[in-house]
């Protein structure tokens, strides 16, 4: 018997694409119930009448803005189903989805969260000729070893996996409960991002597995609001950065909480480190962020590439200040595109 499932969307002025994320969640073959929660967290454009005009899904519309971090969490205790997927409002879900990853789910009794690859699209929906870092991390990788990288590239922040429009938890092995009890005890939820310390919550759990699909399930799109982070202004900037500190920062509660090896706790207190340097940095104060920059040097000496590029926006901002030093990035990366 095909188990209830629960999808929950988050929103906020996806008005050209809210309705194709729906229909792509509608479009499923899988063939057992759907509960479809769509949190609209207060979008000022026409997203509330697009998703008031589909019937049989839950539109929660909260009455002052939540964050992505607190509307996920409203989603969480809205729905009943064992097995939740996440989608963004932007992104859209291949027809074999839910079927394909509740059958990965169903494989081993300890499986408490999926993942998968994905495809790149521009605004219009045009597939983007791209490799995926999941793609060329796991395609290669035998299946008994999924559990293990999948689970340590989350508690160890791996690049090679992705979360977001991809990834699906159970509800009761990842003891999702809690988790929202914790989430809305943070200092700053509103400016917290939702996927990594719900990922990072459910791979501290006990003697669970994780699940990773080699294949591209879902379309991930690229355009003006979400590529490259939005960082276009001094306030969208400091805006991302900040709330990459605060996510970290649940992240380093979690591995607290949960006692997690020292090999955990030290990366991620580099990592946070790293982005307490760089909200002192786009804070403008320059002793504070110089003290982080060589505090963070071991952990950008793990690529070379990231030192090189972290030593120039460093320096960029120190003698230009954040807002010349945004302009001048933004100017190189738009003749490199040409």
């Amino acid at each position: 018997m095909n188990k209830l499932i629960s999808v929950i969307l988050t929103c906020h002025n996806l008005e050209r694409y809210i309705g194709i994320a729906i229909d792509s969640v509608l479009a499923q073959d899988y063939p057992g119930p759907v509960e479809i929660v769509v949190v609209d967290d207060c979008s000022t454009d026409q997203s509330a009448e697009i998703i008031s005009s589909y019937k049989n899904i839950r539109h929660l519309k909260p009455s002052s803005n939540l964050g992505v971090l607190m509307a996920t969490v409203l989603g969480l205790e809205n729905t009943t189903g064992e097995l939740v997927f996440f989608l963004d409002g932007d992104d859209v879900w291949e027809p074999f989805k839910l079927s394909t990853a509740v059958d990965r789910f169903q494989s081993a009794p300890n499986v408490a969260l999926v993942t998968h690859d994905l495809s790149y699209i521009d605004g219009s929906g045009v597939l983007i000729d791209r490799k995926s870092r999941p793609e060329e991390v796991m395609a290669s990788i035998p299946p008994p070893e999924e559990d293990i990288l999948t689970r340590n590239g989350v508690l160890l922040h791996g690049d090679y996996v992705w979360l977001g429009s991809a990834y699906a938890v159970h509800r009761t092995l990842g003891n999702l409960q809690d988790f929202c009890v914790f989430a809305k005890g943070l200092p700053d939820p509103f400016n917290t991002y939702q996927d990594w310390p719900l990922a990072f919550w459910v791979a501290c759990q006990p003697k669970v597995s994780f699940g990773y699909l080699n294949r591209k399930l879902f379309r991930y799109r690229l355009h003006g609001a979400n590529h490259s982070g939005d960082a276009t202004s001094v306030s969208k900037a400091r805006r991302n950065v900040r709330r990459t500190h605060n996510t970290m920062e649940a992240i380093r509660k979690i591995a607290d909480r949960f006692q997690t090896d020292a090999r955990v706790h030290q990366v991620t207190a580099q990592k946070l480190s790293f982005y307490a340097y760089l909200d002192a940095l786009y804070s403008g104060h320059k002793w504070q962020a110089t003290k982080g920059f060589w505090f963070s040097v071991p952990y950008l000496m793990n690529g070379p590439s990231s030192f090189l590029k972290e030593t120039t926006r460093f320096v960029g901002v120190q003698l230009l200040g954040i807002e010349r030093f945004l302009r001048f990035s933004s100017a190189t990366k738009s003749i490199a595109r040409t």
